[in-house]
Protein backbone atom coordinates (compact mmCIF):
# COMPACT_ATOMS: atom_id res chain seq x y z
CA UNK A 1 0.00 0.00 0.00
CA UNK A 2 1.37 3.82 -0.47
CA UNK A 3 0.05 6.15 2.05
CA UNK A 4 0.75 10.04 1.82
CA UNK A 5 -0.66 13.10 3.89
CA UNK A 6 -2.49 15.72 2.33
CA UNK A 7 -3.73 19.57 3.42
CA UNK A 8 -1.81 22.73 4.43
CA UNK A 9 0.75 22.54 7.24
CA UNK A 10 -0.18 21.23 10.02
CA UNK A 11 -3.72 20.65 8.91
CA UNK A 12 -2.57 17.39 6.83
CA UNK A 13 -4.82 14.42 6.53
CA UNK A 14 -4.09 10.47 6.22
CA UNK A 15 -4.67 9.13 2.75
CA UNK A 16 -3.99 5.65 0.77
CA UNK A 17 -4.13 5.30 -2.84
CA UNK A 18 -6.66 3.24 -3.82
CA UNK A 19 -5.96 0.11 -6.88
CA UNK A 20 -7.08 3.41 -9.79
CA UNK A 21 -4.45 6.01 -7.75
CA UNK A 22 -7.51 7.99 -6.26
CA UNK A 23 -6.75 9.53 -2.92
CA UNK A 24 -8.72 8.32 0.26
CA UNK A 25 -9.55 10.02 3.17
CA UNK A 26 -8.29 8.07 5.94
CA UNK A 27 -9.42 9.89 8.99
CA UNK A 28 -12.40 8.27 10.00
CA UNK A 29 -9.63 5.15 11.01
CA UNK A 30 -6.88 7.13 11.88
CA UNK A 31 -5.84 10.65 12.85
CA UNK A 32 -2.96 10.63 11.29
CA UNK A 33 0.44 8.87 10.09
CA UNK A 34 1.93 9.31 13.46
CA UNK A 35 4.06 6.29 15.92
CA UNK A 36 0.22 5.49 16.94
CA UNK A 37 -0.61 4.56 13.72
CA UNK A 38 2.29 3.00 12.26
CA UNK A 39 2.04 -0.51 13.41
CA UNK A 40 1.06 -3.60 11.74
CA UNK A 41 -2.17 -3.79 13.04
CA UNK A 42 -3.30 -0.77 12.03
CA UNK A 43 -2.09 -1.99 8.67
CA UNK A 44 -3.69 -4.89 8.93
CA UNK A 45 -7.32 -2.92 9.62
CA UNK A 46 -6.62 -0.60 6.66
CA UNK A 47 -6.21 -3.75 4.45
CA UNK A 48 -9.65 -5.42 4.40
CA UNK A 49 -11.35 -1.86 4.17
CA UNK A 50 -12.78 -1.20 0.88
CA UNK A 51 -11.00 1.99 0.41
CA UNK A 52 -13.45 2.93 -2.55
CA UNK A 53 -15.62 3.32 -0.16
CA UNK A 54 -14.06 6.07 1.64
CA UNK A 55 -14.20 10.16 0.52
CA UNK A 56 -12.09 10.95 -2.26
CA UNK A 57 -9.65 13.76 -1.69
CA UNK A 58 -8.25 16.32 -4.09
CA UNK A 59 -4.94 15.40 -5.55
CA UNK A 60 -3.98 19.21 -5.79
CA UNK A 61 -3.68 19.35 -2.49
CA UNK A 62 -0.19 20.13 -0.96
CA UNK A 63 1.31 16.97 0.51
CA UNK A 64 2.84 16.82 3.63
CA UNK A 65 5.70 14.68 5.14
CA UNK A 66 4.73 11.24 4.88
CA UNK A 67 4.73 10.62 8.48
CA UNK A 68 4.24 13.00 11.22
CA UNK A 69 6.23 13.80 14.35
CA UNK A 70 8.27 10.80 14.58
CA UNK A 71 9.95 9.48 18.10
CA UNK A 72 13.42 9.64 16.21
CA UNK A 73 15.09 10.38 12.97
CA UNK A 74 18.17 8.65 12.83
CA UNK A 75 20.54 8.53 10.27
CA UNK A 76 23.53 6.48 8.53
CA UNK A 77 26.53 8.33 7.50
CA UNK A 78 28.53 7.25 4.50
CA UNK A 79 26.57 4.35 4.09
CA UNK A 80 27.08 4.80 0.14
CA UNK A 81 30.07 3.80 -1.34
CA UNK A 82 29.59 6.43 -4.37
CA UNK A 83 29.16 9.04 -2.22
CA UNK A 84 31.89 8.16 0.11
CA UNK A 85 33.93 8.56 -2.88
CA UNK A 86 32.50 11.70 -4.25
CA UNK A 87 33.37 13.14 -0.95
CA UNK A 88 37.21 11.98 -0.30
CA UNK A 89 35.91 10.06 2.56
CA UNK A 90 36.79 6.48 3.82
CA UNK A 91 34.03 3.61 3.49
CA UNK A 92 33.70 2.97 7.61
CA UNK A 93 34.35 -0.32 8.92
CA UNK A 94 31.13 0.39 11.10
CA UNK A 95 27.90 2.60 10.36
CA UNK A 96 28.38 6.05 11.03
CA UNK A 97 24.81 6.42 12.90
CA UNK A 98 23.99 10.50 13.76
CA UNK A 99 20.50 12.31 14.39
CA UNK A 100 18.48 14.70 11.90
CA UNK A 101 16.15 16.76 14.21
CA UNK A 102 12.31 15.63 13.75
CA UNK A 103 11.20 19.68 13.71
CA UNK A 104 13.47 19.65 10.61
CA UNK A 105 11.11 17.56 8.44
CA UNK A 106 8.84 19.10 5.93
CA UNK A 107 6.78 18.00 2.98
CA UNK A 108 8.27 16.70 -0.58
CA UNK A 109 7.76 19.63 -2.11
CA UNK A 110 8.18 22.55 0.42
CA UNK A 111 10.31 24.58 0.04
CA UNK A 112 14.34 24.33 1.54
CA UNK A 113 14.97 27.35 3.40
CA UNK A 114 18.96 28.23 3.17
CA UNK A 115 20.09 29.46 6.32
CA UNK A 116 21.57 33.54 6.02
CA UNK A 117 25.14 32.62 6.96
CA UNK A 118 25.10 29.18 5.15
CA UNK A 119 27.91 28.76 2.79
CA UNK A 120 28.30 25.29 1.64
CA UNK A 121 24.24 23.21 1.58
CA UNK A 122 24.44 20.01 0.24
CA UNK A 123 21.82 17.37 -0.69
CA UNK A 124 21.38 13.67 -1.15
CA UNK A 125 18.42 11.11 -1.86
CA UNK A 126 18.00 8.65 0.30
CA UNK A 127 15.87 5.47 1.15
CA UNK A 128 14.33 5.55 4.67
CA UNK A 129 13.00 2.79 6.53
CA UNK A 130 9.98 2.84 8.72
CA UNK A 131 9.95 1.14 11.87
CA UNK A 132 6.71 -0.49 12.38
CA UNK A 133 7.27 -1.77 16.40
CA UNK A 134 9.73 -1.71 19.76
CA UNK A 135 12.74 -3.24 18.59
CA UNK A 136 15.30 -3.62 20.61
CA UNK A 137 18.42 -6.52 20.75
CA UNK A 138 16.79 -7.56 17.47
CA UNK A 139 18.94 -10.59 15.62
CA UNK A 140 19.42 -9.78 12.01
CA UNK A 141 17.28 -12.59 10.85
CA UNK A 142 14.68 -10.95 12.47
CA UNK A 143 15.81 -7.40 10.99
CA UNK A 144 12.59 -6.70 7.95
CA UNK A 145 9.79 -8.27 10.51
CA UNK A 146 10.00 -4.65 12.45
CA UNK A 147 10.34 -2.74 9.21
CA UNK A 148 6.56 -1.10 8.09
CA UNK A 149 7.96 0.66 5.43
CA UNK A 150 9.37 2.63 3.46
CA UNK A 151 10.09 6.52 1.86
CA UNK A 152 12.09 9.34 -0.12
CA UNK A 153 14.20 11.27 2.51
CA UNK A 154 16.08 13.79 0.84
CA UNK A 155 18.77 14.47 3.26
CA UNK A 156 20.01 18.49 3.57
CA UNK A 157 23.51 18.77 4.92
CA UNK A 158 25.18 22.12 5.77
CA UNK A 159 28.44 20.99 4.85
CA UNK A 160 30.54 23.84 6.59
CA UNK A 161 28.69 23.31 9.81
CA UNK A 162 29.09 19.37 9.96
CA UNK A 163 32.72 19.13 9.59
CA UNK A 164 34.51 22.35 9.91
CA UNK A 165 33.11 23.63 12.90
CA UNK A 166 34.00 20.85 15.10
CA UNK A 167 31.46 19.19 17.24
CA UNK A 168 28.72 16.67 16.42
CA UNK A 169 27.19 16.75 12.72
CA UNK A 170 23.67 17.15 13.79
CA UNK A 171 24.36 21.42 13.89
CA UNK A 172 24.50 20.29 10.09
CA UNK A 173 21.87 18.13 9.33
CA UNK A 174 19.12 19.79 11.72
CA UNK A 175 18.39 22.90 10.17
CA UNK A 176 14.78 23.71 9.48
CA UNK A 177 13.45 22.30 6.55
CA UNK A 178 16.52 19.86 6.35
CA UNK A 179 14.33 16.54 6.38
CA UNK A 180 12.12 16.28 3.34
CA UNK A 181 10.04 13.68 3.09
CA UNK A 182 7.90 11.57 0.87
CA UNK A 183 5.42 12.32 -0.91
CA UNK A 184 4.44 8.43 -0.10
CA UNK A 185 5.20 5.66 2.86
CA UNK A 186 4.96 2.50 0.54
CA UNK A 187 4.37 -0.80 2.99
CA UNK A 188 7.15 -3.30 3.08
CA UNK A 189 5.06 -6.16 0.83
CA UNK A 190 5.75 -3.64 -2.02
CA UNK A 191 9.79 -3.99 -1.92
CA UNK A 192 11.00 -7.25 -3.39
CA UNK A 193 14.20 -5.97 -3.78
CA UNK A 194 15.75 -3.61 -1.70
CA UNK A 195 19.14 -4.16 -3.04
CA UNK A 196 18.09 -3.16 -6.54
CA UNK A 197 16.12 0.16 -6.32
CA UNK A 198 17.83 2.60 -8.24
CA UNK A 199 18.07 6.74 -6.45
CA UNK A 200 18.68 9.80 -8.70
CA UNK A 201 18.42 13.30 -7.78
CA UNK A 202 17.81 16.05 -10.22
CA UNK A 203 18.30 19.90 -9.33
CA UNK A 204 16.70 22.81 -11.39
CA UNK A 205 15.82 19.85 -14.14
CA UNK A 206 20.00 18.73 -13.65
CA UNK A 207 20.64 15.65 -12.63
CA UNK A 208 23.22 15.25 -9.97
CA UNK A 209 23.99 11.87 -9.05
CA UNK A 210 21.92 8.28 -9.98
CA UNK A 211 23.02 4.76 -8.47
CA UNK A 212 21.84 1.86 -7.57
CA UNK A 213 21.33 0.74 -3.81
CA UNK A 214 22.99 -2.75 -4.14
CA UNK A 215 26.39 -1.80 -6.24
CA UNK A 216 26.67 1.34 -3.85
CA UNK A 217 25.73 0.29 -0.25
CA UNK A 218 28.36 -1.16 1.61
CA UNK A 219 27.88 -0.84 5.65
CA UNK A 220 23.85 0.30 5.48
CA UNK A 221 21.03 -1.28 6.75
CA UNK A 222 20.26 -3.89 3.79
CA UNK A 223 16.94 -4.71 5.07
CA UNK A 224 13.46 -5.64 3.06
CA UNK A 225 11.60 -6.67 0.43
CA UNK A 226 11.45 -4.58 -2.61
CA UNK A 227 10.34 -2.10 -5.18
CA UNK A 228 11.49 -0.42 -8.33
CA UNK A 229 12.04 3.41 -7.00
CA UNK A 230 12.97 6.20 -9.94
CA UNK A 231 13.31 9.63 -7.91
CA UNK A 232 13.22 12.64 -9.71
CA UNK A 233 13.41 15.94 -7.43
CA UNK A 234 12.77 18.78 -9.75
CA UNK A 235 12.48 22.83 -8.89
CA UNK A 236 11.79 25.92 -11.76
CA UNK A 237 12.42 29.14 -10.56
CA UNK A 238 8.84 31.40 -10.35
CA UNK A 239 8.76 34.51 -9.48
CA UNK A 240 5.85 36.44 -7.33
CA UNK A 241 5.71 40.00 -5.39
CA UNK A 242 4.25 40.77 -2.67
CA UNK A 243 2.28 44.11 -3.49
CA UNK A 244 2.24 47.00 -0.44
CA UNK A 245 0.64 50.65 0.17
CA UNK A 246 1.24 52.79 2.82
CA UNK A 247 -0.51 55.83 4.67
CA UNK A 248 2.11 57.18 6.78
CA UNK A 249 1.00 58.34 10.09
CA UNK A 250 0.22 62.06 11.12
CA UNK A 251 2.16 62.03 14.57
CA UNK A 252 3.74 58.87 15.13
CA UNK A 253 4.71 57.74 11.51
CA UNK A 254 7.51 55.86 12.21
CA UNK A 255 4.98 53.31 14.01
CA UNK A 256 3.49 51.04 11.74
CA UNK A 257 -0.05 49.37 12.00
CA UNK A 258 0.37 45.72 9.30
CA UNK A 259 -2.98 44.91 7.47
CA UNK A 260 -2.38 41.45 5.58
CA UNK A 261 -4.01 39.23 3.08
CA UNK A 262 -2.91 36.46 0.57
CA UNK A 263 -2.85 37.56 -3.39
CA UNK A 264 -2.45 33.95 -4.26
CA UNK A 265 -4.41 30.91 -4.24
CA UNK A 266 -3.50 26.93 -5.90
CA UNK A 267 -3.97 28.41 -9.54
CA UNK A 268 -5.42 25.86 -12.50
CA UNK A 269 -5.83 22.27 -12.23
CA UNK A 270 -6.64 20.35 -15.43
CA UNK A 271 -8.06 23.19 -17.27
CA UNK A 272 -10.18 24.33 -14.49
CA UNK A 273 -9.85 27.57 -12.41
CA UNK A 274 -9.64 27.47 -9.07
CA UNK A 275 -11.10 30.90 -8.31
CA UNK A 276 -10.28 31.36 -4.45
CA UNK A 277 -13.10 33.70 -3.68
CA UNK A 278 -13.39 33.18 0.05
CA UNK A 279 -9.49 32.28 0.05
CA UNK A 280 -8.39 35.07 0.15
CA UNK A 281 -10.57 37.01 -2.30
CA UNK A 282 -12.55 37.79 0.62
CA UNK A 283 -9.26 39.13 2.41
CA UNK A 284 -7.85 41.18 -0.38
CA UNK A 285 -11.24 42.88 -1.49
CA UNK A 286 -11.54 43.73 2.94
CA UNK A 287 -7.34 45.33 2.21
CA UNK A 288 -8.70 47.63 -0.91
CA UNK A 289 -11.98 48.63 1.16
CA UNK A 290 -10.12 49.75 4.73
CA UNK A 291 -7.18 51.12 2.42
CA UNK A 292 -10.01 53.70 0.68
CA UNK A 293 -11.68 54.29 4.17
CA UNK A 294 -7.86 55.48 5.57
CA UNK A 295 -7.49 57.12 2.61
CA UNK A 296 -10.84 58.79 2.90
CA UNK A 297 -10.19 59.73 6.37
CA UNK A 298 -6.39 61.36 5.05
CA UNK A 299 -8.34 63.56 2.42
CA UNK A 300 -10.40 65.21 4.99
CA UNK A 301 -7.57 66.05 7.17
CA UNK A 302 -8.37 62.87 9.99
CA UNK A 303 -5.60 60.31 9.12
CA UNK A 304 -4.21 58.39 11.29
CA UNK A 305 -1.93 58.92 13.98
CA UNK A 306 0.46 55.96 13.25
CA UNK A 307 1.24 54.78 9.48
CA UNK A 308 -0.56 51.45 7.74
CA UNK A 309 0.59 49.41 5.38
CA UNK A 310 -1.63 47.78 3.21
CA UNK A 311 0.20 44.32 2.37
CA UNK A 312 -1.16 42.25 -0.21
CA UNK A 313 1.28 38.77 0.46
CA UNK A 314 2.26 35.98 -2.23
CA UNK A 315 3.15 32.35 -1.77
CA UNK A 316 0.78 31.96 1.12
CA UNK A 317 -0.63 28.85 -0.40
CA UNK A 318 3.17 27.29 -0.86
CA UNK A 319 3.93 28.17 2.44
CA UNK A 320 3.48 31.42 3.88
CA UNK A 321 6.20 32.39 1.57
CA UNK A 322 5.18 36.18 1.18
CA UNK A 323 4.96 36.75 4.64
CA UNK A 324 8.10 35.42 5.66
CA UNK A 325 9.77 36.90 2.55
CA UNK A 326 8.71 40.46 4.27
CA UNK A 327 9.39 39.37 8.01
CA UNK A 328 12.73 37.55 7.62
CA UNK A 329 14.36 38.77 4.71
CA UNK A 330 12.96 42.24 3.58
CA UNK A 331 10.42 44.32 5.58
CA UNK A 332 9.34 47.51 4.58
CA UNK A 333 10.02 49.29 8.14
CA UNK A 334 11.99 47.90 10.72
CA UNK A 335 10.27 45.15 12.43
CA UNK A 336 10.58 46.68 16.11
CA UNK A 337 8.29 49.63 14.43
CA UNK A 338 5.53 47.27 13.79
CA UNK A 339 2.45 47.68 16.32
CA UNK A 340 0.57 44.82 15.11
CA UNK A 341 -0.47 42.79 12.19
CA UNK A 342 -4.40 42.12 11.64
CA UNK A 343 -4.67 39.48 8.98
CA UNK A 344 -7.74 38.47 6.85
CA UNK A 345 -8.06 35.14 4.92
CA UNK A 346 -11.41 34.01 4.50
CA UNK A 347 -14.15 36.11 5.62
CA UNK A 348 -16.86 36.01 3.04
CA UNK A 349 -18.66 32.59 4.15
CA UNK A 350 -19.54 30.85 7.05
CA UNK A 351 -18.49 27.79 8.48
CA UNK A 352 -21.45 24.60 8.15
CA UNK A 353 -20.08 22.76 10.72
CA UNK A 354 -20.76 25.51 13.69
CA UNK A 355 -24.23 25.13 14.71
CA UNK A 356 -23.86 27.07 17.65
CA UNK A 357 -24.36 30.93 17.83
CA UNK A 358 -25.36 33.38 15.09
CA UNK A 359 -24.73 33.78 11.37
CA UNK A 360 -22.61 36.87 11.83
CA UNK A 361 -19.91 35.84 13.44
CA UNK A 362 -15.87 35.43 13.29
CA UNK A 363 -13.60 33.38 13.96
CA UNK A 364 -10.63 35.37 16.31
CA UNK A 365 -7.09 33.23 16.36
CA UNK A 366 -4.50 34.95 18.42
CA UNK A 367 -5.27 38.01 19.76
CA UNK A 368 -4.81 37.31 23.40
CA UNK A 369 -1.20 35.67 22.60
CA UNK A 370 1.04 38.04 23.07
CA UNK A 371 -0.89 41.11 24.15
CA UNK A 372 -3.66 41.55 26.67
CA UNK A 373 -3.96 44.74 25.46
CA UNK A 374 -4.30 44.20 22.10
CA UNK A 375 -7.59 41.46 22.89
CA UNK A 376 -9.02 44.00 25.37
CA UNK A 377 -9.02 46.59 22.26
CA UNK A 378 -10.60 44.04 19.47
CA UNK A 379 -13.45 43.39 21.98
CA UNK A 380 -14.14 46.89 23.17
CA UNK A 381 -14.06 47.71 19.33
CA UNK A 382 -17.06 45.08 18.65
CA UNK A 383 -19.45 45.58 21.42
CA UNK A 384 -18.85 49.58 20.46
CA UNK A 385 -19.25 49.06 16.57
CA UNK A 386 -19.89 45.63 15.25
CA UNK A 387 -21.83 43.28 17.51
CA UNK A 388 -20.06 40.30 15.97
CA UNK A 389 -20.38 37.13 17.86
CA UNK A 390 -16.32 36.60 17.98
CA UNK A 391 -15.70 33.04 18.15
CA UNK A 392 -12.53 31.69 19.62
CA UNK A 393 -12.64 27.87 19.47
CA UNK A 394 -9.58 27.58 16.85
CA UNK A 395 -7.67 30.37 19.31
CA UNK A 396 -7.27 27.19 22.02
CA UNK A 397 -3.43 26.02 21.74
CA UNK A 398 -4.79 22.37 21.98
CA UNK A 399 -6.79 22.76 18.49
CA UNK A 400 -5.73 20.21 16.48
CA UNK A 401 -5.96 22.62 13.07
CA UNK A 402 -3.36 24.46 14.58
CA UNK A 403 -4.09 27.79 12.44
CA UNK A 404 -2.60 30.09 14.90
CA UNK A 405 0.27 28.46 12.65
CA UNK A 406 -1.31 27.93 9.11
CA UNK A 407 -2.05 31.81 7.79
CA UNK A 408 0.39 35.21 7.44
CA UNK A 409 -0.16 36.26 11.18
CA UNK A 410 2.23 34.42 12.11
CA UNK A 411 5.17 34.97 10.55
CA UNK A 412 4.95 38.43 12.44
CA UNK A 413 3.85 36.41 15.38
CA UNK A 414 7.42 34.35 15.62
CA UNK A 415 8.65 37.88 15.76
CA UNK A 416 6.34 38.91 19.32
CA UNK A 417 4.55 41.49 17.29
CA UNK A 418 0.40 41.11 18.42
CA UNK A 419 -1.44 39.89 15.77
CA UNK A 420 -4.89 38.98 15.37
CA UNK A 421 -6.53 36.40 12.52
CA UNK A 422 -9.70 37.11 11.29
CA UNK A 423 -11.08 33.65 9.68
CA UNK A 424 -14.43 32.24 8.65
CA UNK A 425 -13.35 28.64 8.87
CA UNK A 426 -13.71 26.05 5.42
CA UNK A 427 -16.74 25.08 3.66
CA UNK A 428 -17.08 22.29 1.70
CA UNK A 429 -16.19 24.61 -1.82
CA UNK A 430 -12.48 25.04 0.69
CA UNK A 431 -9.32 24.90 -2.11
CA UNK A 432 -12.46 24.25 -4.75
CA UNK A 433 -12.57 25.80 -8.19
CA UNK A 434 -16.35 25.77 -6.60
CA UNK A 435 -15.24 28.95 -4.22
CA UNK A 436 -16.61 31.20 -6.63
CA UNK A 437 -17.50 34.98 -5.75
CA UNK A 438 -21.50 34.34 -6.06
CA UNK A 439 -21.49 32.37 -2.59
CA UNK A 440 -19.94 35.23 -1.06
CA UNK A 441 -22.23 36.16 1.69
CA UNK A 442 -21.44 39.73 1.23
CA UNK A 443 -23.14 41.39 4.29
CA UNK A 444 -21.08 39.29 6.21
CA UNK A 445 -17.83 40.42 4.06
CA UNK A 446 -19.08 44.31 4.68
CA UNK A 447 -19.54 43.83 8.87
CA UNK A 448 -16.15 41.87 9.00
CA UNK A 449 -14.39 44.11 7.29
CA UNK A 450 -15.79 47.42 9.14
CA UNK A 451 -14.63 45.31 12.71
CA UNK A 452 -10.50 45.00 11.09
CA UNK A 453 -11.22 48.67 9.99
CA UNK A 454 -12.73 49.70 13.33
CA UNK A 455 -9.86 47.60 15.39
CA UNK A 456 -7.02 48.69 12.84
CA UNK A 457 -7.95 52.66 13.67
CA UNK A 458 -8.23 52.29 17.21
CA UNK A 459 -4.51 50.98 17.00
CA UNK A 460 -3.40 53.52 14.57
CA UNK A 461 -4.74 55.96 17.05
CA UNK A 462 -4.77 55.32 20.48
CA UNK A 463 -2.26 57.36 23.03
CA UNK A 464 0.24 55.02 23.50
CA UNK A 465 1.25 51.37 21.47
CA UNK A 466 -0.47 48.28 22.58
CA UNK A 467 2.12 46.59 25.21
CA UNK A 468 3.22 43.39 24.42
CA UNK A 469 2.89 41.46 27.85
CA UNK A 470 3.18 37.88 26.31
CA UNK A 471 6.50 38.07 24.30
CA UNK A 472 7.86 34.49 23.41
CA UNK A 473 11.00 32.83 23.75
Amino acid sequence: MKFLRIGKEGQEIPVALDKDGKYRNLSSIIKDLNPESINFETLDKIKDINLENLEEVNQNERIGSCISKPGNFFAIGLNYVEHAKETGAKTPDNPVLFNKSVHSIIGPNDNVIIPKTSKKLDHEVEIAFVIGKKAKRVLEKDAQDYIFGYCICNDISEREWQKEKGGQWVKGKSGDTFGPLGPYLVTKEEIKDIGNINLSLDVNEKEIYSFLVGKSMETALLLGNQIKIDYEQKSKPISSDNVAAIIKGTEKPDEYIVLSAHLDHIGMHDGEVFNGADDDGSGTVAILEIAEAFKAALKDGNGPKRSIIFLHVTGEEKGLLGSQYYTDYDPLVPLSQTVANLNIDMIGRTDPKRIKGKRNYIYLIGSDKLSTELHELSEDVNSKYTNIELDYTFNDENDPNRYYYRSDHYNFAKNNIPVIFYFNGTHDDYHQASDTPDKIQYDLLENRTRLVFYTAWELANRADRIVVDKASK
